[in-house]
C-alpha cells in the first residue's frame, strides 16, 4: 500500500468511526432494508453448521450476526476498520444473545492475526468498494480462507439503478462542486461496472467466479425521514457536507427534500436500489 492509499485508509477509518453512532441508531431499519442482500450473500455460501466464517467490513455486525443466528454452531468472526463499529457489533451480539459471533478491528489489506486457510467461507457486504488497495485487500481476504471455501461479496450496481443513494449524493456533489471520483479511487460506485468485481475476484485467485444482480425498493415515511437517515449513515458524502457552512447545508437539505418528494407513492418515499453479488471458490 502506497502513501496515498495509507492516507485514504486513515480517512476511511475516521469517517466510519464518526458515523458509527448513526449506524447504531438506525440499525433495525437498515437490517430490514438490506435484508435481501444479506440473505443473498448468506445463501451463496456453501457451509456447514460448524464452519468458521469471516465477515469482512462487518460494520455494526451485519450480515455476520444474521449468519451466526442462522448457523448457531458456526463460528462467525466480524472484522472492520472502524474500532467504533467493532465495539457496536459486539454490543449487538451480546444484546441478541448471539454467542458465536465476535468482531475484531482489522484492515482488510493486512490481517496478520488470521492464519492462512483459516476460514471455511467469507462474506463482505458493501465493503470492498471503499478499500484503498482493492487488489491487495482481495488477495489478503483470499489468503485467509481454505481451499474450496466460498467467497462472496456485495457491491452497489450503477448509479442509474440506485435512487436510494443518488437522490442525496448527486445534490451534495453538485452543491459542493465535488467531481465524481476516478474508478481507481474508493467510492460507493467504484465496483458498479458489470464484470468489474468478478474480474477482481479472478485476479485475486478465485475460481468458478460468477456474479448476479439483486434489486429492491426501500421506503421511508417521508422526505424528512429519508434525509434524517441518510444524514446519519452516508459517511463519505455527508462527511464532506458537514464541513460546509450552515447556509450550504440548508440549501442541500431543501434540495434533497424536494427531490425525495418526487418519489412519494401512497404516502411513502420509495427509492429503488440494485446490488451485485459476486462469488467464487478458492
Amino acid at each position: 500500500m502506497d502513501q496515498k492509499q495509507q492516507e485514504q485508509l486513515e480517512q476511511q477509518r475516521q469517517t466510519w468511526d464518526k458515523f458509527s453512532a448513526g449506524w447504531k441508531k438506525w440499525d433495525e431499519l437498515l437490517m430490514s432494508k438490506m435484508r435481501p442482500v444479506s440473505e443473498a450473500l448468506i445463501d451463496s455460501l456453501t457451509i456447514n453448521d460448524n464452519d468458521s466464517i469471516l465477515d469482512v467490513a462487518s460494520g455494526t455486525g451485519e450480515p455476520g450476526l444474521t449468519l451466526a443466528k442462522k448457523f448457531p454452531n458456526a463460528r462467525v468472526t466480524g472484522s472492520d476498520l472502524s474500532e467504533q463499529m467493532v465495539k457496536i457489533a459486539n454490543e449487538h451480539a451480546k444484546q441478541r444473545n448471539i454467542a458465536n459471533y465476535f468482531s475484531v478491528h482489522a484492515d482488510a489489506s493486512n490481517m496478520p492475526s488470521f492464519e492462512d486457510n483459516q476460514f471455511d467461507g467469507l462474506i463482505c457486504r458493501f465493503g470492498i468498494m471503499f478499500m484503498p488497495d482493492l487488489d491487495g485487500s482481495l488477495k489478503e481476504m483470499v489468503r485467509v480462507v481454505k481451499l474450496g471455501a466460498t467467497f462472496s461479496v456485495a457491491v452497489w450496481a450503477a448509479p442509474q439503478f440506485n435512487d436510494l443513494l443518488t437522490t442525496i449524493g448527486k445534490i451534495v456533489r453538485h452543491q459542493l462542486n465535488i467531481p465524481e471520483p476516478p474508478v481507481d479511487v474508493p467510492g460507493i460506485f467504484r465496483c458498479a461496472q458489470e464484470g468489474f468485481t468478478s474480474g477482481k475476484l479472478e485476479t485475486a485467485g478465485l475460481n468458478e467466479v460468477k456474479e448476479f444482480e439483486i434489486e429492491g425498493v426501500s421506503d421511508f415515511d417521508s422526505p424528512e425521514h429519508y434525509w434524517e437517515v441518510m444524514s446519519d449513515i452516508a459517511g463519505p458524502i455527508m462527511d464532506a457536507l458537514k464541513k460546509a457552512d450552515e447556509e450550504t447545508q440548508q440549501v442541500v437539505k431543501k434540495a434533497v427534500l424536494e427531490a425525495a418528494e418526487k418519489f412519494v407513492v401512497d404516502g411513502k418515499v420509495k427509492l429503488n436500489w440494485k446490488a451485485i453479488i459476486a462469488t467464487g471458490i478458492k
